[in-house]
């Protein structure tokens, strides 16, 4: 995986993370799912898609976690991530599905 889609997926995960603690509704449909590098999105073409669909306040939330973990290289995000309480990021696997 390119070092820009992993940072990618990484910040997306915690985007949708963020979202879901602070507002109790997934930030975007698209499910997440566990690799072996760390949490992705099921879709490859999702950030694509976020683009034409998220809201002013959805990409305002976007940008703030942007900016929390922007001095992350991308495998050092990835092993924030994958560091997390053991299986956190994979036992919310689908997580934007709950409904």
């Amino acid at each position: 995986m390119a070092p820009d889609e992993l940072k990618l997926e990484c910040l997306l995960y915690y985007a949708q993370a963020w979202h879901l603690a602070l507002h109790d509704v997934p930030l975007f449909d698209d499910p997440i799912v566990a690799a072996d590098h760390g949490p992705g999105l099921e879709s490859g073409l999702a950030f694509q898609r976020l683009q034409t669909t998220l809201s002013p306040m959805n990409w305002e939330h976007f940008d703030k976690v942007i900016r929390r973990y922007a001095n992350f290289n991308p495998d050092a995000l990835a092993r924030r991530v994958r560091s997390e309480p053991p299986g956190s990021w994979r036992a919310n696997e689908h997580s934007s599905n709950r409904g």
